[in-house]
């Protein structure tokens, strides 16, 4: 034996040496080769560092080379060369270590390594011997191939024990936070791929799972290009389906968790970081797609992670990435996959994406009906694109190819989310035939989701329309006609109604429309109180008179908010001196009569009333009727006579009536007419209502203040005799020079002026009636001297002119 043992140590290495020059080995015979064998079989057990070396490294040689070998992969097997070999781990030499490892990775990648049950074997000893090698970062090199051995296994073979996973975890956990080790973190997150759906089965290791997980989802991060799908991309596809799992399981069972605060905030962490991965490299991924050169399970990959994401996040969050997905065009992309690669598995999951980005976006833009659930959309829109073509351009055809119900739903839904994530209204012309067709043959009625999106998609195809003109016989007029009847048995119009500007345009591009709908809209589209809101109907407004008309119009009925807005608006248009104004004011003061006459004057309809009286004091018309001035000072008269004294809600309706009565004398004085101001002069009630809400220390006493001085000055320059003269005591003249603000002083300066120089021929509406005594007459020249002194600072010479006169 001996003597044979030496002959053999000579022949290995005169082999190896003759191996390294020719690549053969030139003994062919089979006897030989077995006697080889065993010899080579008794070295591996040998305690002999020397002997276990020659033997793996002539094992090495024959796998590296397999065409010119002695030995097959079979032979090696059939002889347990691969146990023999991690019985040379016990020797922890990192020279032979590395080659063990390299020979037993040749050895995996053959089926027969695992069919005769080695990939068990070798796997427990791999995991041994990497367990003591991550201690010292020195080994980083054998570790790189001890952890590839470790893949290619996991890869090919499925792990039921508990103990080995947890086992390949904790090597894992040290090489992913050792900082030395750091140019092996990918290949451990390779493994941590295999094992992580054993991971999540295993409650006990969720908290060190996810802490590994957060360091790896930034790892990934920060290496994956979102340019192209590769490699990385797919293993950062695995482990976040793995890992939004496991954080919807512990978001959604608190009571298994309930005490585990750290482990639900460091869910939340890990939660962000699924977000930035998917917005920053999932999700462009896919955008820059070359169909030629890219691997179709990879992109599976990211399409199951991408589906998970959406599926798995909480509704704000997953509504947010669903946007997202639909601006980037995913829903086009998604069709394009299906078209050019035509593989069942990538349509399925194409289709399920699909499927969750549409219901995703219908639960954010519809929520009313059957349809208060995710699922209720999801089914609809899955039997949808089942039904559809692959290609999605196609879709607006099945109006009129596709029987299917739930085929012309989520077309629907889809035109209607390209509408509004476009600026352009161009996009629907060539489906007017289409939709004007599904619209008049529609017999059943629709539900409010669908009735919301068809009412969108169908004015922007009216207003793209060529047919301008809305004629009986054009299918557009027809079309309408049917959406109106539709929408006019919806009990509430809020549920199935759109917030887009092309509603409001379509709505007054003809005087055809409904009123009372064009009305409920105007509410509507009020009822968001946003910037932007205000502008496109500010823009409407300056194009459309009619537009400008059912807004007023609207103000006698509609809310407080709604009310502001409208106010706030045609103010705007009424000082915009580019808009064609004049319309709207006549408008307002024709139909203030009506107005005035109809109201309850309830503190409810005060408040609407308040609003078109403020607009018509703020622009008075160059000529007016003369039915309806008059008709107006009538009223306007006994309005104010009838709201004195009433509380304080009616304080700002009078303060308006006092300001309109003024805008009517101004008028009246215009037409060179004088019997308003005669209408007004004779109503002694109202000269007492006046008198008494003068004395008022109110911000609003300047209307009354202003009417009464406007009055009486008429009175005086025109020569109007009054039937009855109103009685005043003359304390009444300090009290209306006290505490004035400027206008006020003008007005009270005026009337004092008037009451004690009047002509004896032509008695004033008011006079005193105590006599001027001579203590009076110099607290009143106190009063007015102190009226120069305080509104000398403020330069108002008419308020000095007036008092020096005095």
């Amino acid at each position: 034996y001996l003597l044979f043992s030496n002959v053999f140590i000579f022949t290995l290495r005169s082999n190896f040496r003759m191996f390294q020059r020719k690549k053969h080995i030139g003994l062919q015979e089979n006897g030989y080769s077995l006697k080889k064998l065993k010899v080579l079989k008794l070295y591996l057990m040998s305690r002999d560092l020397r002997k276990q070396e020659l033997a793996v490294n002539y094992i090495l040689l024959n796998l590296k080379h397999p065409n010119v070998s002695n030995f097959s992969q079979d032979l090696f097997f059939r002889n347990d060369i691969p146990g023999l070999l991690c019985h040379t781990f016990n020797n922890n030499n990192i020279k032979l270590l590395r080659k063990v490892f390299q020979s037993l990775l040749i050895m995996s990648k053959s089926k027969t390594f695992y069919k005769e049950g080695y990939g068990m074997v070798v796997l427990e000893a791999s995991i041994r011997v990497l367990k003591l090698l991550v201690k010292d970062a020195v080994y980083s090199d054998v570790i790189k191939v001890g952890l590839k051995v470790l893949s290619q296994i996991l890869n090919r073979l499925m792990i039921d024990s508990n103990a080995a996973v947890l086992k390949i975890f904790a090597i894992v956990y040290k090489i992913i936070f050792t900082t030395l080790l750091q140019r092996l973190h990918i290949k451990a997150v390779f493994i941590l791929r295999y094992i992580m759906k054993q991971l999540f089965l295993i409650k006990q290791c969720h908290f060190h799972l996810l802490m590994i997980l957060k360091k790896v989802l930034k790892l990934l991060g920060n290496i994956t290009s979102s340019s192209k799908v590769d490699v990385t991309t797919s293993i950062l596809s695995d482990i976040m389906c793995i890992a939004f799992r496991l954080c919807y399981k512990i978001r959604n069972s608190e009571n298994q968790y309930k005490g585990e605060a750290k482990l639900i905030a460091l869910v939340e962490e890990v939660d962000i970081l699924f977000l930035n991965n998917t917005k920053t490299i999932l999700i462009p991924s896919l955008l820059k797609l070359d169909f030629k050169r890219c691997n179709l399970e990879d992109v599976v990959k990211v399409l199951k992670c991408l589906h998970t994401v959406v599926h798995k996040l909480p509704t704000e969050k997953s509504n947010d990435i669903a946007q997202m997905m639909h601006l980037a065009g995913y829903l086009k992309i998604l069709s394009r996959f299906k078209v050019y690669f035509r593989n069942d598995k990538l349509t399925k999951n194409s289709n399920k994406l699909q499927s969750e980005i549409m219901s995703q976006l219908c639960m954010t833009c519809f929520k009313s009906g059957k349809f208060q659930e995710n699922r209720h959309f999801k089914i609809c829109i899955d039997k949808g694109i089942q039904a559809l073509p692959a290609d999605i351009s196609l879709w607006p055809q099945s109006f009129i190819d596709s029987k299917s119900k739930y085929a012309h739903f989520t077309t629907i839904f889809y035109i209607y989310f390209i509408i509004l994530s476009c600026k352009s209204s161009d996009i629907t012309q060539p489906y007017e035939a289409n939709i004007c067709h599904f619209i008049i043959t529609t017999k059943n009625p629709l539900p409010h989701p669908i009735l919301k999106a068809l009412w969108l998609i169908y004015t922007v195809t009216a207003l793209s329309a060529s047919s301008k003109k809305y004629s009986t016989k054009t299918p557009v007029y027809q079309a309408s006609k049917v959406l109106f009847e539709m929408l006019s048995n919806v009990k509430n119009l809020g549920t199935v109604y759109p917030h887009h500007p092309a509603i409001m345009y379509w709505l007054f591009s003809s005087h055809h429309m409904n009123r009372k709908m064009q009305y409920s809209v105007i509410k509507l589209w009020f009822s968001d109180s946003s910037k932007e809101s205000y502008n496109t109907m500010y823009r409407l407004v300056l194009k459309s008179q009619l537009a400008a008309y059912r807004l007023f119009e609207v103000l006698s009925s509609c809310s407080s908010t709604v009310g502001e807005q409208i106010v706030k608006l045609l103010e705007q248009v009424l000082r915009d001196k580019a808009s064609n104004g004049t319309g709207l004011v006549i408008q307002i003061w024709h139909n203030l009569p009506n107005i005035l006459s109809c109201s309850s004057f309830s503190l409810k309809s005060v408040i609407n009333i308040n609003y078109i009286l403020y607009l018509a004091s703020q622009c008075v018309p160059v000529k007016i009727n003369y039915a309806v001035l008059l008709r107006l000072t009538v009223q306007v008269s006994k309005l104010i006579v009838r709201m004195s004294g009433k509380e304080e809600g009616y304080k700002t309706l009078l303060h308006l009536l006092s300001k309109i009565g003024y805008k009517l004398t101004v008028l009246a004085l215009n037409s060179g007419d004088l019997t308003a101001i005669k209408t007004f002069i004779d109503n002694e009630e109202l000269i007492r209502v006046l008198i008494k809400e003068s004395l008022v220390k109110h911000p609003m006493t300047n209307s009354s203040l202003q009417l009464l001085g406007t009055l009486i000055q008429c009175q005086q320059h025109y020569k109007m005799k009054v039937k009855t003269a109103v009685k005043v005591e003359n304390d009444i003249l300090l009290q209306l020079l006290s505490n004035h603000r400027c206008e006020e002083a003008i007005s009270s300066l005026s009337i004092v002026s008037v009451m004690y120089n009047y002509n004896n021929q032509i008695k004033p509406i008011i006079h005193l009636t105590d006599d001027l005594e001579e203590e009076f007459i110099k607290t009143l020249y106190h009063q007015i001297q102190m009226l120069c002194f305080k509104f000398h600072n403020q330069k108002s010479n008419q308020i000095l002119n007036t008092c020096w006169k005095n």
